[in-house]
């Protein structure tokens, strides 16, 4: 989805197994739709075109793929553990 009112409900209401999060949707940081995938248990990555240290520091433990990004990081950050 391209908007943040779109990924907001897709978050809370869209049955996904797994998702990629655009950190920035159209100017609106998408932490939000981030703390909805948390609290149902769904497992996301974070897309982004600045490095990983433009995640805020609370969301450091959820892997970042950079844009552009190849389907060899994309499965590189599927494997990697999502703790906190």
């Amino acid at each position: 989805v391209g908007t943040f009112e779109k990924a907001a409900t897709s978050a809370a209401e869209a049955d996904i197994d797994f998702a990629v999060l655009d950190l920035n949707l159209n100017g609106r940081e998408t932490y939000k739709v981030a703390e909805t995938l948390s609290r149902r248990g769904i497992p996301f990555v974070f897309a982004t075109g600045y490095a990983s240290t433009g995640v805020r520091q609370d969301w450091q433990h959820v892997p970042v793929v950079q844009k552009p990004f190849q389907i060899s990081d994309l499965e590189r950050a599927l494997r990697a553990p999502q703790g906190r």
